[in-house]
């Protein structure tokens, strides 16, 4: 996060400054976290949607005749091949959609923290003037 004590130290210590910079160090910390944890999650679906692709590669490969299964619990299911791929190509939609889904949630989060620390600068920049 972003280091504030070149600003701190012509700047009497109030307790509502020290609130606000000890409030914005808690959320760089706690967004951090989060943007980490969605990174983490967004790198989960978009290999989700690169396994789909190759299987759906390899898939399109063998003759439309041979038998495919669904596990179901401990058990199998025979299905078509057409419905093998129908279901893969909706669960890589949906990891291609929670991935752009988890994009923009980390940008917004960017932003609010960066907003925050304006905020912060431009009251350190209010007291200083203040104090001036």
């Amino acid at each position: 996060y972003p280091h504030f004590g070149w600003q701190l130290n012509n700047v009497k210590m109030d307790p509502e400054v020290k609130r606000a910079v000890d409030e914005v160090r808690k959320q760089t910390q706690d967004t951090e976290m989060r943007i980490t944890l969605a990174d983490q999650q967004r790198a989960t679906r978009v290999r989700q949607h690169r396994k789909g692709q190759l299987t759906i590669q390899e898939l399109n490969k063998l003759p439309d005749d041979v038998p495919m299964f669904n596990t179901i619990g401990k058990g199998f299911l025979r299905t078509s091949k057409p419905a093998v791929i129908g279901r893969i190509t909706k669960e890589m939609t949906e990891a291609e959609a929670e991935a752009d889904k988890l994009a923009k949630k980390q940008e917004w989060m960017k932003k609010s923290l960066e907003q925050s620390h304006a905020n912060l600068r431009d009251m350190l920049r209010k007291r200083q003037g203040e104090a001036e």
